[in-house]
């Protein structure tokens, strides 16, 4: 590994062992400063007991741990001047939104009258002016992430760590909140690791990625080398594999419904329901619960979207005319189903299957993660 200039923390040669099993074997990597480094993995790669071991809620086996150039050896986790930002937020519920922030400004003992100020400008920082004496109860998931963030930030640690910051929120809300914190974390400088099984998250918000299995680095590098150029097998299939699919189901999915919807030959659709279908299978067998959960996510939102399609563009095809000799409502909704024959059916009875197939993959993904 070539040297990091102006190295924050370095790894060289660690090992921690659980019994017998090793969840970082020989893990030699550095950050520099103001840099932010995602750790990606599948569960049980090693990136949390990696960030326990620069935290030092884990002790390692073997090998060295430098922060600033000092060693980590015998270190408390409150002497190494490091940020932890847990997947739940830890808040205390009892405190209000300023007396949080100013937590650990107390503990550090900082000057009471530096305190307030301090804690209006991390407030300021992550757009939460006038909820200073909110409790994390009355606020929403969004709204604790960024107390948590400004709590973590407020102590100005010579590192920020970040355990799957944005797992605990809904997909909607992560996506907007990506953004944000890829802001706050370049406007303030800080040097970051960040750890996700996410991939768009890793891509998004890292400087560089670290590709972690089975406690061992197997690739590092940035994203667009990640994505570009995957050294392994293991790279391919866990980073590359899981971005393009989404792109093969764009693609499928337009020519599959929107530029022949719902004819017989429907080729592109086939096609991408039996690739999905045998993708799923194929991942099932590996375990790769994440996987099988976005392929469920898929065929759930193709089976709402043909539904919704296959009705819209039949009823388009109706002309003007057709429309206005029908009767009664129930006239127009009988010509729709009698008139299209057994196509629309056909496809209706597809979609929800999409519908119970993507359901119970995502629920057996679910239970297993």
């Amino acid at each position: 590994m070539q040297p990091v200039p102006d190295t924050v923390i370095e790894f060289r040669d660690v090992i921690k062992r659980f019994g017998a099993t090793a969840a970082v074997d020989r893990v030699t990597f550095g950050v520099a400063a103001g840099e932010t480094v995602s750790l990606l993995g599948p569960s049980g790669c090693g990136k949390t007991t990696t960030l326990r071991l620069i935290a030092g809620f884990e002790d390692p086996d073997q090998g060295v741990i430098e922060i600033a150039g000092e060693s980590m050896v015998g270190k408390r986790p409150y002497e190494r001047n490091v940020g932890l930002l847990f997947q739940h937020y830890a808040l205390f519920p009892h405190m209000t939104v300023a007396e949080n922030v100013a937590y650990g400004l107390k503990h550090r003992r900082w000057p009471k009258a530096e305190i307030a100020g301090r804690v209006a400008e991390m407030l300021r920082l992550v757009q939460l002016q006038g909820f200073e004496g909110r409790r994390p109860g009355q606020m929403s998931g969004g709204q604790q992430q960024r107390v948590a963030l400004a709590r973590v930030l407020a102590t100005r640690p010579k590192l920020v760590l970040l355990d799957e910051p944005l797992s605990a929120l809904d997909a909607k809300l992560r996506e907007e909140l990506r953004l944000e914190l890829k802001q706050i974390l370049t406007a303030v400088g800080s040097t970051t690791i960040v750890v996700t099984h996410d991939q768009d998250e890793a891509m998004s918000l890292a400087d560089r990625i670290i590709v972690m299995n089975r406690g061992r680095i197997e690739q590092q590098g940035t994203p667009d080398e990640i994505y570009m150029t995957p050294r392994t097998a293991f790279v391919a299939r866990f980073v590359v594999i899981n971005l393009v699919g989404a792109a093969l189901v764009a693609a499928a999915w337009v020519e599959g419904l929107a530029l022949k919807p719902y004819q017989a030959d429907s080729s592109g659709m086939c096609f991408l329901i039996t690739a999905l279908f045998l993708w799923g299978l194929w991942r099932t067998f590996w375990r790769d619960w994440q996987a099988v959960r976005w392929i469920g996510n898929t065929l759930v939102y193709l089976g709402m979207v043909g539904t919704v399609l296959g009705l819209v563009v039949t009823v388009s095809a109706l002309s003007v005319d057709q429309v206005q000799s029908f009767e009664s409502f129930k006239a127009i909704i009988e010509a729709i189903f009698v008139g299209s024959g057994t196509a629309l059916y056909t496809n209706l009875l597809a979609c929800i299957g999409y519908l119970w197939l993507g359901t119970n993959a995502q629920l057996l993904a679910r239970q297993e993660i």
